[in-house]
């Protein structure tokens, strides 16, 4: 019940927006067809599996080493464990993700949303990160439980700048499907921004296993009134083979996802987000994503926008382009800048 109110008060909110700023439609580029939801999934699967590392350890020794961005990962030995408390020996495979660039978050699909209280406002906000994490061991492709695990997080990763005296927290993923929002850690993990012993001042993060999704982040708002934002794209892209998300316009360390789509009602279909956060006269920037399968490349669109109550944000087919999976990212992480 809540969800079909939710729904009707975005519809209604929109189709003002749609009524009020609908600018007609823009010149039509052919060149483009939307892809299957097959291939777009695929697309992103197969980049986060291309940024993922794997290696194999001794579970009785652990293991330390240094990723790709220069994080230290630390691993104890002789403290992994079963899904029945049987104590772990021999090999272990190891799985590590590290995410700090929206251009490679908006790819992978994994937005910066999460479930905390603000202005003493309970709700889903915008995460500041100083860099998402996800890492897995597992034996005979079974998930181990135990140790402790320690990153050291350079904080010259993200751009994340915090007000004086605010401190970065641990948060980790409540999944739904195949997407997920954070959680601020209830006190199994802590996370805090300080000096790090691989660069001058950095984030140096402790968790508790189990592993999976964590993150570093802050809870992110803008004084002002509020609204939601409604975004247009051109037919054939929906939530299905498309993808919008929004971040804040000096403060690239956020990225929020467009994850409720309108397929019904007036000025139907559109994309929209339930936060209904985004502060009146902030500029935001707008990204548009999906995938051309004639060309294996992806679909790309950017705006800067200026937040307004009443304006729709409209994508016309002719300011879709393709580029390459990493020229994107590249373009993604010059353009939030």
């Amino acid at each position: 019940m809540k969800k079909l109110f939710f729904t009707l008060a975005i519809i209604g909110a929109c189709s003002l927006w749609f009524s009020c700023a609908d600018d007609g439609n823009g010149p039509e580029n052919t060149d483009f067809s939307p892809p299957s939801e097959a291939a777009f999934q695929k697309m992103r699967s197969d980049y986060l599996a291309s940024i993922t590392k794997k290696t194999v350890f001794d579970a009785a020794a652990g293991t330390s080493f240094t990723s790709d961005k220069g994080v230290l990962v630390n691993i104890d030995g002789g403290c992994l464990y079963d899904e029945l408390g049987n104590a772990i020996t021999g090999n272990v495979d190891l799985s590590y993700t590290e995410l700090f660039d929206a251009g490679s978050m908006v790819i992978a699909d994994k937005p910066l949303v999460g479930k905390g209280v603000v202005d003493g406002k309970n709700g889903n906000w915008p995460l500041v990160t100083g860099g998402e994490f996800n890492i897995v061991a597992s034996q005979n492709d079974k998930k181990l439980n135990g140790c402790r695990l320690r990153l050291d997080v350079p904080g010259n990763l993200t751009d994340a700048v915090l007000p004086d005296g605010e401190q970065m927290t641990a948060w980790t993923a409540v999944e739904d499907g195949d997407s997920f929002t954070w959680e601020e850690s209830d006190g199994d993990k802590e996370a805090w921004v300080g000096r790090g012993e691989n660069s001058g001042v950095g984030n140096s993060y402790f968790c508790s296993f189990p592993f999976g999704w964590t993150n570093i982040d802050w809870l992110y708002s803008l004084p002002g009134t509020k609204t939601s934002l409604c975004v247009k794209v051109p037919t054939g892209f929906t939530n299905k083979n498309a993808a919008v998300f929004a971040a804040y316009v000096d403060m690239p360390a956020t990225l929020a996802l467009f994850d409720v789509y309108v397929s019904e009602g007036e000025g139907a279909p559109f994309f929209t987000e339930h936060t209904g956060v985004a502060p009146i006269g902030y500029q935001m920037y707008i990204i548009f994503i999906s995938l051309d399968e004639k060309t294996d490349t992806v679909i790309y669109s950017m705006k800067k926008v200026t937040v307004e109550d009443g304006k729709f944000i409209r994508f016309e087919q002719a300011d879709l382009k393709t580029a390459s999976l990493s020229t994107v990212v590249g373009l993604i992480n010059n353009f939030v800048k």
